[in-house]
């Protein structure tokens, strides 16, 4: 994924990331003397990675990237590609090599720079978590056409949590380590109430932990409709396309064999 907007962003975006990351970078590999001393920069790549203990910056070809991109002359397979053959950069992805990560990465064009960023982590774990609430989803189905309407709740809860925690831990580093059912809630309401995700899902969520525990725990009777329960099951599979979707346009882009990484 790759976002490209106007001047004014961009030198704001670029300035304070040379400011907190690449200029020190710079600066630390200069005074231990392993940046030689004519370098010059044609691509920077801040990675940002739950995994690591600090953000990490790399340079020129320590780079790791796909690009997709507009060339300025005829391009054949196996040519040499110099910064002047590259025109219009349409996405960046990272690769395999990065399945957790986020990035910001400023590749030098003949004129200027492109910026492209994806600051979603996790994209693999989260993978995790769709592929789970979706073994949930089946379950609930098959709960919902054999009427076993408690089952068909506990599993519908899994689900929408699972899709929940899969989203937060995009965004959030500290929705990893929790593994409790009201923080994972309260995180994916706040969500809901700026906006970022629709507000039927939070809804269904909430709804799911009241019934939860008198179809599980036989706390109260549960009330529940036949027609009702076909709504939920419906607002939950929006849940896991949408999870779905996000994934995918954050997608790791497998890295070409033989070919020069960005």
């Amino acid at each position: 994924m790759g976002e490209y907007l106007g001047p004014d962003f961009g030198e704001n975006v670029v300035r304070n990331a040379l400011d907190l990351w690449i200029n020190p970078e710079i600066n630390r590999r200069r005074e231990t003397g392993t940046l030689p001393e004519n370098f010059s920069a044609y691509a920077i790549q801040v990675i940002f990675d739950d995994d690591l203990e600090c953000v990490q910056v790399r340079l020129n070809e320590e780079v790791r990237a796909v690009l997709e991109v507009d060339f300025t002359r005829d391009i054949k397979a196996g040519d040499a590609i110099t910064i002047g053959d590259i025109g219009d950069v349409k996405r960046v992805q990272l690769t395999e090599e990065d399945p957790n990560a986020g990035h910001f990465t400023l590749i030098r064009k003949k004129e200027g720079w492109t910026i492209a960023f994806d600051f979603t982590r996790n994209v693999t774990r989260s993978h995790q978590y769709l592929d789970a609430a979706n073994e949930f989803l089946k379950s609930a189905e098959f709960a919902f056409n054999n009427e076993y309407f408690r089952a068909f709740i506990d599993n519908l809860h899994s689900t929408a949590e699972l899709v929940a925690k899969g989203l937060l831990i995009m965004h959030d580093s500290e929705a990893l380590k929790s593994k409790k059912h009201g923080q994972v809630s309260s995180k994916y309401n706040l969500c809901g109430r700026v906006g970022n995700i629709d507000a039927q899902y939070t809804k269904l969520l909430n709804l799911l932990q009241k019934l939860r525990n008198s179809a599980r725990y036989l706390e109260g009777d549960l009330a529940l409709t036949e027609v009702e329960a076909k709504d939920m099951l419906t607002v939950a599979e929006g849940m896991v396309k949408d999870l779905e979707a996000r994934i995918a346009i954050s997608k790791r882009a497998e890295t070409p064999k033989n070919q020069a990484q960005a």
